[in-house]
Parts: C-alpha cells; structure tokens; sequence
C-alpha cells in the first residue's frame, strides 16, 4: 500500500479498525521497466494501537527507519482538481509508453489536441528551477523535447 492518493481509502479503512501497520519500501527498483516504487505492507489485525512505522530496504535489504509515508516534510502530495493545474500526472504502474504519447505521436495518429490530455510522466528532466508547471513549461520541458506527454482522452466531456 502505497503512499499515493488513490491510496487513501484503504489508509483510512486500516485507521478506522485501529490496526497496525508496517511498510518496507525498496530503495532500488525491484521490476525491471517498472517505473512505480515496491513496497511491502503488513497489517496487523490482531493489534489494535493504530501505530503506523516505515522502512526502507536498501539493495542488501538493510532496514533504515523513515519518519513517516512520505519522504517530504509536507508529507503524501494530494491531488488537485484541474483549476489552475494544467498537467495531469500519469504515475501508474505498468509502462507509460502504453498509454502517452509524444507530440509526434499524437500528430502521426491524427490525434487533435481534444482528443488528449496534458500529462507528465516524470518530472525528472524538469529544471528544479520550474516550481509551477505552466503551459510554457509544459511546452517547453514536454512538447518540445519530445517527451511523452499526452495522455488519449478514456471519457467524455458530454
């Protein structure tokens, strides 16, 4: 059980019963093509203390205590509705290159710019500089570059 949004049901299920958890996560990917890190989660129903502890697992499985879900101060980063948010993250398991596709792409498939979604799949070749993903930025550190950044609409806005 993950640290992410889509997380949080399950988190405040756990807390309601009161049960105890532990998760280890992995420091080093542990799938090959895999871009979402591993954990493991215990839950232990039997203690009802509601006490939550993380680890991480080095490459020798080394166990280092966390202070918490997250590895920020400002702890597990919500999600916002779209307002002034222009991207959509796509931090999924699985392959991205499944489901985005680059500018190039998208003009290849004859996609119009109705047909998809602004996303960001990593944000590792972002300038840490950049603090607000504006449409320049997207533009420039996404569509520019050639980075897959266009996610196939799955819904209507009927």
């Amino acid at each position: 059980m993950g640290s992410r949004p889509s997380a949080s049901p399950i988190r405040e299920y756990i807390r309601d019963k009161n049960w105890n958890v532990t998760v280890y996560r992995f420091r080093e990917r542990i799938f090959q093509g895999v871009l979402t890190t591993a954990s493991i989660t215990i839950i232990d129903k039997a203690s009802t203390n509601g006490k939550w502890r993380f680890f991480d697992l080095d490459r020798a499985f080394k166990i280092i205590p966390r202070l918490g879900e997250a590895e920020s101060k400002a702890g597990v980063i919500r999600y916002e509705r779209r307002g002034n948010v222009w991207a959509v993250t796509r931090l999924e398991s699985g392959n991205p290159e499944s489901f985005t596709l680059t500018e190039g792409e998208r003009k290849h498939f004859g996609l119009k710019k109705t047909d998809v979604v602004p996303c960001a799949t990593t944000l590792r070749d972002v300038p840490p500089t950049v603090r607000t993903l504006t449409r320049s930025a997207f533009k420039k550190h996404f569509i520019n570059a050639g980075c897959r950044c266009w996610l196939i609409k799955s819904y209507s806005n009927k």
